[in-house]
Formats: structure tokens, sequence, C-alpha cells
């Protein structure tokens, strides 16, 4: 049962103003600046406080934070008086915002930061800081209020107690890179501070005082004991709330003193933009209108009606698989958890873009979308489609990744008179508009993190819409902690998740919570996968995993190779003479040395031939998606790592592939025939390189090797019944977590208890290996930079005007914005986010253990200065179209 406690607004009102208890209150600063006169203490944590009313009026944050703290009140017995107990949860909320800067009464913090007329005071323990002062006046003001509560007994003022020391942690890190559980009053500190007691009229007795400092750990003994049995959760979400609206909301009373800029836009969707995205998702895309014009009739097409292989069976398929999931929105609105699986051209991207803009109708308090992405190119491929299909414009969708540069709300990226360039700054470090797109290792942060800047957005969270695309990225052994987050945070946050893929991981076996509750919007999957329009687009061939084993391993590329251009030339005998080939191989040293034995084989020599890695700059695998999507040459070849599965949106005829996971192997047949308009089209399956080199450690691996047999592996790939594999992995992690010897999500579960943020963050990681960026200065064309850009590049007297531009002049700037004390901090800000968006673009990313084979090739004065492995002799390792050539870097293992 959710409670209603409170509201905010009303206990800001009542709160503690610095104006009614601090004498000459007037004398006290909390900002200077450089022009205009410095800013009151007292009027900058009122415009805190208004910020802060601003930001849970605009996000519903009041709702979430009654829902954590009703959770926290039912869940423990000894409560007599749970809405008085509430009630104060929501008030040490609020103080803790209030309290934030009342340490900046601090003499030495006047003196030296703000040059007031104060005496200082060496003795005070704490020099020139302020945050421990704040957290400091905020306990004592507490301990001596919750004492003196009537109406709570014992027990209940003991949690009160731990849970005043809670918050004062968010006080204490607000001017921290990050928050963590830890507080600690060495018994001289309470002593020197106790003369500023007086100056907010808290006259807590001697006695009180001492037992709330010194007996802080029988506190929070009491505290563990009285909630073995919370999910504690609530209390870390709270908590992370907290800090979240405090840092921002102070970061918004900051900026507007400083700039002379307010905010008032936070890039939600209120009625005119949810009818107008509504309106243009029904009559922009012709497919859409009709959706919504006949959706009744594709809503009860039989499917006997449309087995046939054509390509207006294909679209009735793709109308009738909207339908569907439309249909469900409505059904289950109420819920918060959703799959949506399809398979690999039914367009998942509209389906769930029409899923969105369905709940968006249906529910006004939602008020926001976010798209979440494994990889960099599938948030730009979804940036540009639903511009395209609901007419999203710059200040209403925002990408968000490494290579995304500085984001312009101005269409043509022409400075807004309008619009000053700090205020486009914070509407990029809140996000502060309605679609979102990021990646899932920026997303999983603000869920998980204990970063101070990723935590600005979590409060954005709350009402909100949030998409995560292929989810079968993931790596199983965090499946269950991906389900425990989402299923929380749906709950208590009032989000809607999609989860959506061509071969969909069902999650929710994972936690008892959520066991049977996700709901699917497609009611019978296997009726679509299973459909000749998706079922026989692509055929899988399993003979090469027997021939391949009469070829030794020095001929095994050579064979493969002379495989290969038979199967291409008999294809292109029936095509017309045209053929469009892609290979994958699991190493990218197996891939190179395919792909420039190709390029030496006069057997080829009518094949134009690409190579795709991870090493391959964004700009050449643009030209290379352009080239093969124009269709120039008749016959190509595509030799790939991985990152072809997903983000590279190609459509060749047939595929190549180093056998690894089996749903890695159907997002492979992904990039086969796409739109299932073309014939015999195969997808051959060998087996060179080592699997476990990359999946070693992955259950789908492991379970695949020892448990399902070959036969059982065709079948799923045939049938498209990946579940089979994935009941046996949900059941391998529900083992482990049972297994009281082994380490699983109990043990991560402990943390919360502990509120060790550190470990939240460090024991669930996406992306184990850490990894640097490797920068190569070379020339890049100059039709991959827009006009933003080149203005951008101009300011700094590099010629923009020649057909390509250097990376060494592009770093020369990168150095000089930053090493130059000149200017504003927020101008420097942006300037270095603008000038990393051109940098990405001649960077690509080796894991750290990789680094030292590149030590011959780099400028070690720049490497360390800067951290970003310069590539100064990259002409003897690195090509623009080949990318690295991992052959000649001696000691080099790229996988």
């Amino acid at each position: 049962m959710t409670r209603s406690f409170n509201s905010f607004k009303n206990i800001v009102d009542s709160t503690l103003a610095l104006e009614n208890v601090l004498e000459n209150y007037q004398q006290y600063f909390a900002h200077t600046h450089p022009v205009k006169k410095k800013e009151k203490l007292h009027e900058h944590t009122q415009k805190v406080l208004e910020y802060f009313l601003v930001l849970i009026d605009k996000h519903g944050t009041d709702r979430v934070a009654d829902s954590l703290i009703s959770e926290i009140v039912n869940s423990i017995s000894s409560i007599e008086h749970p809405d008085i107990f509430g009630n104060y949860l929501k008030r040490l909320f609020v103080d803790s915002i209030a309290f934030h800067d009342f340490g900046k009464i601090n003499e030495n913090f006047q003196v030296e930061k703000m040059k007031a007329s104060f005496k200082p005071n060496p003795d005070n323990g704490i020099g020139s800081t302020h945050s421990k002062l704040s957290a400091y006046l905020f306990l004592n003001f507490h301990a001596k209020n919750i004492f003196e509560q009537q109406d709570l007994n014992i027990q209940e003022k003991t949690l009160l107690y731990a849970f005043s020391y809670l918050f004062a942690n968010p006080i204490l890190r607000h001017h921290s890179s990050f928050i963590d559980h830890y507080i600690d009053f060495e018994e001289d500190i309470v002593r020197r501070l106790k003369t500023y007691l007086a100056s907010f009229a808290i006259d807590i007795d001697e006695n009180l005082q001492s037992n709330f400092f010194n007996n802080r750990e029988g506190i929070f003994e009491i505290f563990d004991d009285k909630l073995k049995d919370t999910n504690c959760f609530v209390i870390y979400a709270l908590l992370k709330l907290n800090f979240s609206v405090l840092t921002s909301a102070d970061f918004y009373a900051t900026f507007a003193f400083r700039n002379d800029v307010e905010i008032e836009d936070f890039g939600l969707i209120y009625g005119k933009l949810r009818n107008e995205f509504s309106e243009k998702f029904r009559k922009l895309k012709p497919y859409n209108k009709k959706l919504f014009e006949n959706f009744n009739e594709y809503l009860l097409l039989p499917f006997d009606k449309i087995q046939e292989r054509k390509a207006k069976n294909l679209n009735l398929l793709r109308q009738k698989l909207a339908a569907e999931v439309l249909n469900n929105i409505r059904k289950y609105s109420s819920q918060h958890l959703f799959y949506l699986e399809a398979p690999t051209g039914s367009g998942k991207t509209n389906l769930s873009l029409a899923g969105a803009i369905e709940l968006l109708k249906l529910y006004g308090n939602i008020n926001k979308i976010f798209y979440v992405f494994p990889f960099t190119t599938l948030v730009s491929q979804t940036f540009k489609s639903i511009r395209e299909t609901i007419g999203a414009t710059n200040d209403q969708l925002i990408q968000l990744h490494s290579k995304s540069g500085f984001h312009s709300q101005n269409e043509d990226g022409n400075n807004d008179e309008e619009r000053e360039e700090e205020q486009n700054y914070i509407d990029n470090l809140f996000l502060n508009y309605p679609i979102t797109l990021l990646t899932h290792i920026k997303f999983f942060d603000i869920l998980k993190g204990n970063g101070k800047e990723t935590n600005y957005l979590l409060h954005r969270l709350s009402n909100s819409i949030v998409i995560i695309d292929e989810l079968q990225t993931y790596d199983p052994k965090h499946w269950d902690k991906v389900i425990f987050f989402l299923s929380q945070y749906a709950k208590h946050f009032n989000i809607r998740f999609v989860l959506m893929s061509a071969t969909l991981p069902k999650i929710d076996e994972l936690n008892e919570e959520t066991k049977g509750k996700i709901v699917s919007l497609v009611d019978n999957k296997n009726k679509y996968f299973q459909n000749p329009n998706f079922s026989e687009r692509v055929h899988f061939d399993f003979s090469l995993l027997e021939k391949g084993k009469e070829w030794s391993k020095g001929e095994y590329l050579h064979q493969l190779s002379n495989f290969i251009l038979q199967k291409s030339e008999n294809y292109a005998s029936t095509n017309d003479g045209k053929v469009r080939i892609l290979i994958e191989c699991i190493i990218k040293k197996t891939a190179s040395k395919l792909y420039r034995n190709m390029m030496k084989d006069d057997d080829f020599a009518s094949y134009k031939k690409y190579l795709i890695s991870g090493e391959i700059l964004e700009p050449r695998r643009a030209e290379i998606i352009k080239a093969i999507d124009e269709e120039k040459d008749e016959k190509v070849i595509v030799v790939s790592t991985q990152v072809v599965e997903a983000g590279v949106n190609i459509d060749m005829d047939l595929g190549f592939k180093d056998r690894s996971l089996i749903d890695s192997d159907e997002q492979l047949a992904g990039r086969i025939n796409r739109n299932a308009g073309k014939d015999n089209c195969t997808v051959f399956l060998f087996n060179y390189d080592r699997t476990d080199y990359v999946y070693r450690d992955d259950k789908r691996y492991k379970i695949t090797t020892k448990e399902i047999t070959d036969k059982e592996y065709q079948e799923i790939l045939f049938e498209k019944d990946f579940d089979r594999l994935y009941k046996k992995v949900s059941k391998s992690i529900t083992e482990r977590n049972k297994n009281p010897l082994i380490e699983g999500l109990s043990d991560y579960k402990r943390n919360f208890r502990l509120l060790d943020f550190s470990q939240i963050k460090n024991k669930f990681k996406l992306i184990e290996d850490s990894s640097n960026s490797v920068y190569v200065p070379l020339d890049i064309p100059s039709y991959h930079f827009d006009k933003q850009e080149k203005d951008f590049i101009s300011r700094f007297n590099v010629p923009i005007d020649k057909k390509e531009i250097n990376g060494g002049d592009i770093f020369e700037i990168y150095q000089s914005i930053v090493t130059d004390d000149q200017g504003t901090f927020i101008n420097k800000k942006i300037d270095i986010k603008k000038i990393y968006g051109l940098m990405a673009k001649f960077m690509f990313s080796v894991f750290k253990t990789q680094e030292q084979v590149f030590a011959p090739y780099l400028n070690p004065d720049l490497t360390e200065k800067f951290g970003i492995l310069y590539l100064q002799h990259w002409n003897k390792i690195y090509d623009y179209e080949d990318g690295l050539n991992v052959e000649e870097i001696k000691g080099a293992v790229f996988i």
C-alpha cells in the first residue's frame, strides 16, 4: 500500500529559514561573481529550494518519494505511527537540501572564498570547508528535534536518528564527485564545531549530543536489526534520489546566479507535444497511416492468409504485428514491464515507438521517453529514424554517447540569439529533452552508479518510458541484477520498461516479484517467427562444420576462401551477376588476415572488398555502409568482426560466420536478406577460431557446449526457439543464486543493506574490461564534417576549405582548449564537449590489457599528458580504408 505523506511543498514552507534564525544573516555570502555583487547565503538557499520544488513538480518526484517511504514504514513492524514516521522521513529529505550550505557561515570560508570581512577561526578543525559543518548543523538540529517528538516511541526515534545520519551523506558529498555511506565525526570535531550551534538557536543537551555522536554504531545496530526483513533497495533509492535533486537544484541555482540564465523548460512531453507526436506518428509514414486506418482489419487478419512469401504479405505481417502490440499496450496499460520480441525485419524501432506513443496517450503523467542501446551506431540510426517517423526536432530529441559531441537545439547549428550556449550546455548536462537516446552503459550507471554527474539524471527517470533494445548483448551473469533494478525502479519511479530483441532472454524468471508477470506484447511470437516471410528469409547451412574438420589449421582460411568464392559465384550466376557477401570472424586478427588475403587473391579481383571492425573509424564505416546501400558494385565482400551483428544496417545476400553463441549466429543472419525480398539467401556456419577466447565466461557458451546437442542447436536456429537456450541459462543462474557457497544475487543485494554505493556500482559492470582510446591523426574527407563542426574548427584558424581535415590539427585544438585558462568554466566545458565529438571521428577503443603493444608507435608525451593513446606513427600499422593491421603489431592478441 502506497501512503500519501505531506507534500514537499508544504514541508518546504515550514522548514528552517536562515533569515528567521541566523543573526546578521545578510552578511553571509554563498558565491562570488567577477562582475556583479556576491550572492548572499540566504538567497542561494532559497533559490535551491525553489528549483527543488520545480524539479519535483515537473518530474512527479513527490509520488516517488511516497512510494519508497511507504515500503520502508510498511515493512518495519516496530513502527506504530507510520504516517508521523513517514512524514519525518520526508522532512529529513527536504532539510538535507535546505541545510546543504548552512556550513558556509564558517568564518574561514567567508574570508578565504568570499573575501568577506570576518575574523578567521583557526581552531574549528575544518579549515575553510563547509559541507561537514552543514551536516553537523543538520544532525544536531534533528537529533534534538527527534528526541522531542512526543508521538514517537523509542524504537521509532532510534530509527530516525539513523536516517538523519543517512540523509547527512548527500550534504557531506554534494561537492564530491560521488556519494557513499560514510560519516565520521570525531569527538574533537564535535567539540570544535559546537560554537556554531548558537547561530541557529540549536540548544541541544550535551548528554543527548554525546550519546548521538558517540553511539553511532549502536544506533545502526538497532537500525540494521529492525530492517533485516526490509527491501533495502528503497532506502538506497531514496538517498540516490535525494542526492540527485539536491545536487541538481544546487547546480541550477548556482548556474542562474553566475550566468543570469533561468531554466524554465525541462524538456517534458506536455499535452500539445503529446498530441503532436501522436498525430505525426499516424501521418508522416504511409504504413503508419494505413495501420490506424485499417487497425481492426490488420489485428484480425488470419495467419493462414499471409503464408505465401511475397512483399505484400511481409508488409501485412508487419502491420498485424504493430496492431497486436498496440492492442496489448491498451489491454495491459497498467503494467510496467513489457517484452517486445519480434523477428528481424519486422521493424522493432517503429513497433516500440508505436507502443511509446500509445502509453503517452493513455497516461498523462508520463512525460519523457528514453531509448537504450548497446552500441553508438544503433543510437545514431534510431535518432535518424525517430526524426523521420514523428518529425522530432533538435529541441525534442537528443542522442547521448561518446561520439555525439555537443547537441545544439537549433536545427542548422547556428547560434540562436534567444538561447544562450550556456542554456544549451545545461540542457545537455541534464538531458532536458522529451526523447533521449543513450547507451546501456550510461543508462545503467544512472540506475546503479554513485557518480555525481550521472546521478544528476536519476530524478528525470521518474514517470517515463524506457525502451531497452538488444537485451541479449548483456552478459547472462548480470541478468538477475538487470531485472532486479528494472522491477524496483518500475515499481517506485512509475517507469514503463519495454525490453526488446529478436532473441529476447526472458529474465523475469530470475526474480520472484516479476516471474511470469512481464507482459509480452506479442501473444504468439512463433506465428510470426515461423511465418515463411520471416523464417524462410535466411537458410542456415551447417555443412562447413563437418567439411572444415578435414582442413588443417594452416590451410583452413585458404579452403574457406575457395568455398566462399564458389558459393558467391553460384549465387551471382542466378542473380544477374550480382552478389553481396558478409563474412564474420570471432577474432580481429582472423578477420584482418582473411581480408588481406582476399585483397591479394586474383580470384577475388572482381569483388569490391571492405573490412568492418572496431578499429575502423566511424567516418570510414559510414562510407562502407553508404556504398553498400547504394549498390554501386555488382560484387561486394564485407569481412567483419562481431560489431556487424547490431548497429550496422546493411542488407547482404550470403553470410559466412564463425560459429559462436546461438543468438549471435541469429544476429548475423539479421544482416542477410533483411527485407525478405530475395531467394536462396543462406548463412554458412564454420568453426575456425576458439569461441572460448571471447565467451569463456558466458553461461550461454558453457551451456551450448555442455548441454545442447548439435541437433538441438540447429533446431533452435531453424525454429527461432531461443527460449530453449534461455531456460537452461535461467535455470543455471537460479541454481547459482540458491547455492550459499557461490556468490550470487543475495550477496549483491547485501550491498544495499550496507548501503555500499561503490560495491553496488562496481559489482555490476556490463563491460568488465576497461578500455582506452587510440587517436589516429590521419586525414579524413571533409564531407564527414557538418557546417556546425566546420564553423567550430575555423574558430581556431584551421583551414576547412580543403578536401580533407587533419587529425593532428584537431588534436591541437583539443590541447589549446584543455590548457587555456581564459574564458568561463561553462564555455570551456562546451568547447571540450564539441572537440570530443570531432576527435571521436579519429578514435577507436582498445582494452587496457592491449595498450602496451602500441608503445612503439605512440607519442609518449601526448599520451601521458592527455591519457589518450596518440598514434603518432600510425602509417606503419594503420590505414584509413583497411584499419589496423594487427598482423604487423608484435605481441598483439586482439579479440
